[in-house]
């Protein structure tokens, strides 16, 4: 709960299981479920148990698909079922749920196509825990087996050639133990040493003593380091740790993407007092946080790789935005002397710099202004310690400040002889899915000139759209409508004819009404 608590007397939350109670009479219809989270399993796994979950998105033909999941025994056949499913709902993504022991059994998930065609548009997901242990696409053909645990081949059980041990003159009175219980070989990998400190990697029974620390034999190909839990606390080239690895619960999947996205674990939709980014209620389950440690009221930033197939990729509709992260720019340090090399090309703002003719012609900034510049020869070698000149042409820049979360979003209007025509308007999205709070509003725009506008605008968070009008509906004789945020081109339209153009950005999923 969280309240500023500004004015009045009393505020009152009540939390916990407060249902108002039934009448003597029971009811045996069910409480209808949250619209919004989903379907929790009604799992109890043992202490040594993880939970299993395997999805299975289907097409229209979904009878032709089965799949099951079975435990392997002492005899090396695969005979005990743990979750099995022949009945799956049509173009859905079907959950299934169960409790497996990996490393001390050894499982296999089968999946059949009847037809033999796989599963058009469809795919298989299998997680334990939240990890992802497997997918396949399945676009053709009619069987995928993967197996998964403690799968190496188990010997039989043939008796030992260990000398029996002699018997006391007294007889023994104890139990004999069971024969099928005594292990045939004395050194089959166990996990008691999982997480101990190391120093050589023979002390470890999965021969891997990784950063100081024994480590679980499933994370040995990819992790570079492990932790106190036996779990990656780094990775190797071409992999990005993942999971909740900042409480010593990382894992390490192969990189796909460097791209990240800006994420909020909160408390659910817009109306709450902390909205998730998808909307989930991650205060109930802060287990699903996709970011890198279980949390409610957080923010973070997730790598594309890490996000694919996690517990909150499948929560929701959400689907993120990845971006390139940008590279952080080395502060230059003043040279005593100034040289004649070019710096290094790269995006900026209230920068100088030197351009030769070859990369001026046919740029950007070639066709944005009347510009025209004096090329001259460069000079030789032998610095001159005259000051250099301030730019004659530093643009104006908005007296716009935003805050962390937001955008400068800068609207440019190149207008014809008839200014008065136009007028433009960028507002925001409401909860009721309205467009009522104006950003930038202009209606007296400069004739045959470029008119720039600022805003601020927060993309990540709100729908915006920027309505542009021509009253006497012939649109901007050889002009134009350019929209940017942070110097990203977002829209461009040459307005050549009609009465207006519109354009929505930023989140605009059609968000639901709340009563």
């Amino acid at each position: 709960y969280f309240d500023k608590f500004k004015d009045g007397n009393v505020r009152v939350k009540s939390f916990g299981l407060c249902e108002k109670k039934p009448t003597l009479e029971p009811t045996h219809e069910p409480t209808p479920a949250p619209t919004r989270l989903p379907v929790i399993p009604d799992v109890e796994c043992k202490a040594r148990e993880k939970v299993l979950k395997v999805q299975i998105k289907t097409d229209k033909e979904s009878d032709e698909t089965r799949f099951i999941v079975k435990q392997r025994n002492r005899e090396n056949k695969f005979e005990k079922t743990i979750i099995s499913g022949n009945k799956l709902k049509k173009s859905a993504i079907n959950n299934f749920y169960g409790c497996v022991n990996t490393r001390k059994f050894c499982y296999r998930l089968k999946v059949v196509d009847t037809k033999k065609n796989g599963i058009s548009g469809g795919h298989i997901k299998m997680f334990r825990n939240g990890e992802r242990l497997y997918f396949d696409k399945f676009k053709d053909g009619n069987v995928r087996v993967k197996t998964f645990g403690l799968c190496e081949k188990k010997p039989t059980l043939e008796p030992t050639h260990e000398p029996t041990p002699v018997t006391t003159p007294e007889p023994s009175h104890e139990p004999t133990p069971e024969p099928t219980r005594v292990p045939v070989i004395t050194n089959e990998p166990t996990h008691d040493d999982v997480g101990m400190i190391c120093d050589s990697s023979n002390e470890c029974k999965s021969g891997a003593c990784l950063g100081g620390y024994c480590c679980i034999e499933s994370v040995v190909d990819t992790c570079n380091t492990c932790n106190s839990r036996g779990k990656c606390a780094s990775c190797k080239d071409n992999y990005t740790l993942c999971g909740h690895h900042l409480q010593d619960n990382g894992f390490c999947k192969p990189t796909v993407s460097k791209k990240f996205t800006t994420f909020r674990c909160g408390t659910g939709g817009d109306h709450t007092d902390y909205p998730s980014t998808d909307g989930y209620n991650y205060c109930a389950m802060d287990g699903h946080c996709p970011c890198a440690k279980k949390a409610c009221y957080l923010e973070c930033e997730i790598e594309e790789t890490c996000w694919i197939g996690s517990i909150a990729d499948s929560l929701t509709d959400y689907e993120p935005i990845f971006v390139k992260k940008r590279t952080p720019e080395p502060t230059p340090e003043p040279t005593p002397e100034p040289t004649w090399s070019l710096p290094m090309a790269k995006k900026a703002c209230y920068f100088e710099c030197e351009i030769e003719e070859t990369c001026w012609i046919g740029s950007i900034a070639d066709s944005l202004t009347d510009y025209e510049p004096i090329f001259i020869k460069k000079p030789t070698p032998e610095p001159t310690h005259e000051p250099t000149p301030k730019p004659t042409r530093v643009p104006v820049i908005p007296n716009v400040e935003c805050n962390g979360s937001q955008k400068l979003l800068e609207v440019q209007i190149q207008t014809d002889d008839k200014s008065d025509e136009t007028r433009l308007i960028v507002k925001q999205r409401n909860r009721k899915n309205e467009f009522k709070k104006a950003i930038i509003r202009e209606k007296k725009l400069k004739k045959k000139a470029i008119n720039n506008f600022y805003g601020c605008v927060n993309t990540r968070r709100f729908c915006y759209r920027l309505k542009v009008i021509d009253r006497k509906k012939n649109g901007i004789s050889g002009g134009h409508i350019k929209m940017s945020s942070n110097g990203k081109a977002l829209y461009f339209d040459k307005f050549e004819n009609g009465k207006k153009r519109v354009k929505t950005f930023g989140l605009c999923k059609k968000k639901r009404i709340f009563d």
